[in-house]
């Protein structure tokens, strides 16, 4: 069968988890041979104009058609964001020329929803696995700009989110101590004031006033939603999408680039890790000060990997905050196909969102290659973590519970030894392609003959 991933970006370049997921996933599928080619987003954020502008190459062998524009160029940013006709359009001509048998979304995120209906046009049977919250925050990520959590999108809520992370507001109005909030009121009362009504803020009230509304009619024109997370399960659920069109299921790994991990633990110090984005969603932060809090530091040491280079200010906070600190290093990152050999250098992974997170691939890495976990107690990191079984997980944003938690493993030599040998299977990609192929052929045996030609 002939198969499209579309997703927000790809490698080389982006290597996050959706990235890894469905680049492992698109191998695996080639490799049961079918043709596979990857439909996504490059760079967003340059040009004159918001024409979009192709590049096509190959991957360790995989067709990529990446699409080049500049979204702030775009009539207007915020709707644009979901319901993008300038790259519906594109895809369309794409899958006229493709002919895919089916298309397997991994990420809506800078293609925009609008992508389902050139799909739905052809008939072509199409599946969406949700690897974050986009469906339902603007930001993807349901963290408020106050670091507390969402549950539901609120137009004026969403708004502030939004204001707060344009880079006048970072580098003025913060320093002000001007709460987006605040702003925001300000803004949808000028909006009803005749002659600004074209400011980008105030079209943005309409734009997200419609945002729920547009995408769930179009994820609806889906075949099939897989939910790596009950908790993402459940937001489909309450939507309005039944269990039957919402499947749960967890990523398969590529666990060739797993190597067993060493059972000696004599060596000193302890060998705290971090593996993933450079981001404050991420929690680094609090990891940092939480380290610093420790007694008994010259017994453990902190390895920090990640990419400096996308979030360059936070990145250089990050080093502020530990500078004075020796035990703490950031090893820059390193290829995919390296986190074998990483993960074989740490004896404790750290992951300390601050989001609800969603199924982190890095978690169920760690278990593959017997290394425990310290996570936040959100969501998509307890169903994984399970507290004093396989690891431990500490309050979300709470410095002093994580610092708990990596002095419980300095003041009990055997915690390592027992969480170890907790550590729970996980799914391969091969089990996983397994499971998708069935799914896809059904899909594609039950279309209707009568599908219109792509032309």
């Amino acid at each position: 069968m002939k198969i499209i991933y579309a997703l927000h970006r790809f490698l080389p370049r982006f290597f996050s988890g959706t990235e890894m997921y469905t680049y492992c996933l698109a191998k695996e599928m080639e490799r049961r041979g079918h043709e596979v080619q990857i439909f996504c987003a490059e760079e967003v954020k340059k040009g004159h104009d918001c024409k979009i502008i192709v590049q096509e190459d190959e991957y360790n062998g995989l067709k990529v058609h990446r699409i080049n524009f500049n979204r702030d160029k775009t009539p207007d940013i915020i709707q644009f964001s979901y319901n993008n006709p300038l790259i519906a359009d594109h895809f369309k001509a794409l899958l006229s020329s493709a002919q895919p048998d089916l298309v397997h979304i991994t990420s809506f995120l800078n293609l925009s929803a609008a992508i389902i209906d050139p799909i739905k046009k052809f008939s072509i049977p199409a599946i969406f696995t949700a690897t974050d919250y986009w469906c339902f925050c603007p930001k993807s990520n349901l963290l408020v700009f106050d670091r507390s959590l969402c549950n539901t999108a609120e137009v004026k809520s969403c708004l502030s989110c939004l204001m707060s992370l344009s880079s006048f507001y970072e580098q003025v109005l913060r320093k002000l101590r001007i709460s987006p909030l605040v702003l925001t009121a300000i803004f949808l009362v000028l909006g009803k004031i005749s002659g600004i009504k074209n400011n980008p803020f105030v079209k943005a009230e309409f734009a997200l006033k419609e945002r729920s509304y547009y995408i769930l009619e179009k994820l609806k024109n889906l075949d099939f939603i897989i939910a790596p997370t009950p908790h993402l399960q459940g937001f489909f659920v309450r939507a309005g999408f039944s269990l039957e069109k919402v499947m749960l299921s967890g990523y398969g790994l590529n666990l060739d680039w797993l190597k067993p991990h060493s059972s000696h633990f004599s060596e000193q110090p302890l060998r705290f890790g971090y593996i993933g984005m450079l981001a404050q969603l991420k929690g680094v932060d609090i990891l940092i000060r939480s380290f610093n809090r420790l007694a008994s530091s010259k017994r453990a040491c902190l390895k920090i990997y990640g990419d400096d280079s996308h979030f360059p200010r936070y990145a250089k906070k990050l080093k502020q905050l530990a500078h004075h600190n020796p035990a703490i290093s950031f090893p820059g990152t390193f290829s995919p196909d390296q986190i074998g050999e990483e993960l074989g250098g740490i004896d404790v992974l750290i992951v300390p969102s601050m989001w609800y997170e969603n199924a982190p691939l890095i978690i169920s890495e760690a278990f593959a290659g017997g290394v425990p976990v310290i996570g936040s107690d959100v969501p998509g990191i307890s169903a994984l973590v399970k507290d004093g079984v396989n690891g431990l997980l500490f309050q979300r944003g709470d410095e002093k519970d994580l610092t708990r938690c990596l002095e419980k493993f300095l003041h009990e030599p055997d915690l390592l030894t027992k969480l170890r040998k907790n550590s729970p299977p996980v799914k391969s990609i091969q089990e996983n392609g397994y499971e998708l192929e069935e799914i896809y052929s059904k899909l594609i045996k039950s279309q209707t003959k009568t599908a219109p030609a792509m032309s």
